[in-house]
C-alpha cells in the first residue's frame, strides 16, 4: 500500500502532517 510506503520513508510527524493535508483536500472536494 502507498501508506506503508510513505511510513517507510517519511518521518512520523511529517507523515501525519501529509495525511492531515490529504484528508483536508478530500473534505474540501466533497464539501
Amino acid at each position: 500500500m502507498i501508506v506503508e510506503y510513505f511510513i517507510g520513508i517519511v518521518p512520523p510527524e511529517e507523515y501525519i502532517e501529509q495525511i492531515e493535508n490529504f484528508q483536508n483536500k478530500w473534505i474540501n472536494q466533497l464539501g
